[in-house]
């Protein structure tokens, strides 16, 4: 299956806490949750590309001439809260030249928000939680080979329209069983931050989940 990955901009993201310039001038982080996303994706024989749009000059032009150029089965977001409207935006965009295409976001407002994004959007699946296991039996669902009811962690709708929750997918007890981001379809070089003496530089996930139990958080605690 072929899977374009999408990250939305941050910097576009408008939630008027700083401006523009200075958004820029903080860094670019690389999009590790869709990297390893993606390699998971890459180990199970798709094809896939990410597209990061903090780092394209015109990023819907950029989506347009991808989908224009090929013809994905699969679109994925990673998705905040804040870059909600934009990735609904995108993708609303995708669907007027991919009518077939199926739609599947993730991240952290997927975890804090799934039914109520779903029901407001043209999405067609939310992945809640850990996406490595999910996103590979959410395709063999859509290729009909297992119910769309036996993967857990996802919401769908039904033949009805009918928006169904499945249960929570337990975490991976062993992290050292996932495979490495797929560095390779990241544009590397370009990411930066404001603290770092050069402009090149990396970022890495050490451990999965927090310690801490703060009763402000939206997250359950989880070690």
């Amino acid at each position: 299956m072929n899977v374009l990955l999408i990250n939305p901009s941050l910097i576009e993201a408008d939630i008027k806490h700083y401006s523009k310039s200075i958004e820029k001038n903080r860094g670019v982080y690389p999009p590790l949750g869709l990297s390893y996303v993606a390699s998971s994706l890459i180990n199970a024989g798709h094809f896939v590309k990410i597209i990061d749009c903090d780092l394209e000059e015109n990023p819907t032009e950029r989506i347009l001439r991808e989908v224009r150029d090929i013809d994905y089965d699969l679109v994925g977001f990673y998705v905040m809260t804040w870059t909600f409207n934009e990735a609904s935006d995108i993708l609303k965009i995708i669907k007027k030249i991919r009518p077939n295409i199926k739609a599947v976001f993730g991240g952290p407002n997927a975890s804090s928000l799934p039914q109520v994004s779903l029901e407001i959007s043209d999405f067609d699946y939310v992945v809640v939680g850990e996406g490595e296991d999910a996103i590979i039996e959410l395709i063999k669902a859509i290729e009909n080979k297992i119910p769309f009811e036996l993967i857990d962690g996802i919401l769908y709708r039904d033949k009805d329209n009918k928006i169904i929750q499945n249960p929570s997918r337990q975490f991976k007890d062993n992290i050292d069983k996932i495979s490495f981001p797929a560095w390779e379809l990241l544009k590397v070089g370009r990411y930066h931050d404001v603290f770092t003496r050069y402009n090149k530089f990396a970022t890495m996930i050490a451990s999965r989940g927090c310690p801490f139990n703060c009763t402000f958080c939206d997250r359950k605690n989880r070690m």
